[in-house]
């Protein structure tokens, strides 16, 4: 059904007026797609907390993983804020990276400055 719709609307772009049957069938989600495409408001904000999230997301994941394959033992008390802080550190680099992509896919440029911005952010807001 999407795909008759796609090329029904290709056809109408090559014509210079469609005809009257066809104006009335855009409703629904046809009316949203220029709104789905749109550029977000704050494009530098959601840039730098989806790179936050996807480490400490990562960070969860290994701390829990190691937890459960029996790194961390009990005796130890130090061990799981140190694998914490370890893992935390370490996907920094994913942060950086999914946040500069996300940047770049929003048609951004100046990469640098989402990546220090995204390397600062949540630490800023702990402190």
């Amino acid at each position: 059904m999407i795909c008759k719709d796609l090329t029904r609307y290709e056809k109408l772009d090559t014509k210079t007026q469609a005809p009257a049957h066809m104006n009335e069938e855009l409703s629904g989600w046809k009316l949203l797609v220029g709104d789905v495409f749109r550029a977000p408001n704050h494009p530098t904000l959601l840039c730098v907390m989806v790179g936050d999230g996807i480490q400490i997301l990562g960070m969860a994941v290994v701390t829990i993983m190691l937890a459960a394959l029996n790194f961390m033992s009990p005796a130890n008390h130090g061990t799981l804020i140190t694998y914490m802080l370890f893992s935390y550190m370490i996907l920094g680099i994913a942060a950086g990276y999914v946040s500069v992509s996300l940047w770049r896919t929003i048609g951004c440029t100046r990469w640098v400055s989402i990546s220090l911005k995204t390397g600062c952010f949540f630490t800023e807001i702990a402190l």
